[in-house]
C-alpha cells in the first residue's frame, strides 16, 4: 500500500473529525437517556418495593382465609354435634359470605401472580440482555 498524498490525508482527516463529531452528539443523546433510565430505575426500585409489600398484604389476606375458613368449619362442626344435622341455615349466610371471599381471593391472587410473573420475565431478560 502507498502513502497518502497530503490532500489524501487532508480528506481522511476531514472525515475522521466528522465522524468524532458524530460520535459525540451519540454520546450526548446517549448521556441524557442514560440519566433518565437511572431516574427510572429508581422508579423501578420503589414499584418492586410497593411489589413487596403487596406480596406480603396477600400473604396475610391468605393467612386470614385460612383461619375464617377453620373458623366457620369449626361452627359447621359444633352445629352438626348439637343435632342440628344437615340444616346448616344459621350459617348459611356467613358460607355465601365466605364463597364471595375466596372467589375475590382467587381473582386477586392469578392478577398478582401473572403480573409477578411478568415482571421477574422481564427483569431477568433486562439482566441477561446487559451481562450479555
Amino acid at each position: 500500500m502507498s502513502a497518502p498524498s497530503q490532500p489524501e490525508m487532508h480528506r481522511q482527516h476531514t472525515e475522521w473529525l466528522a465522524a468524532i463529531d458524530a460520535w459525540e452528539d451519540d454520546l450526548r443523546t446517549w448521556r441524557v437517556q442514560h440519566a433518565k433510565t437511572l431516574a427510572s430505575l429508581t422508579r423501578l426500585s420503589a414499584d418492586l418495593q410497593r411489589h413487596g409489600a403487596g406480596l406480603l398484604e396477600h400473604l396475610d389476606a391468605l393467612r386470614r382465609a385460612r383461619h375464617e375458613v377453620r373458623l366457620h368449619e369449626r361452627e359447621l362442626a359444633e352445629l352438626a354435634r348439637a343435632g342440628a344435622g344437615d340444616q346448616a341455615d344459621p350459617l348459611l349466610a356467613a358460607h355465601e359470605e365466605a364463597a364471595e371471599k375466596q372467589a375475590a381471593l382467587g381473582a386477586a391472587h392469578e392478577e398478582l401472580k401473572r403480573k409477578h410473573r411478568m415482571v421477574v420475565a422481564k427483569l431477568e431478560q433486562l439482566l441477561r440482555d446487559l451481562e450479555g
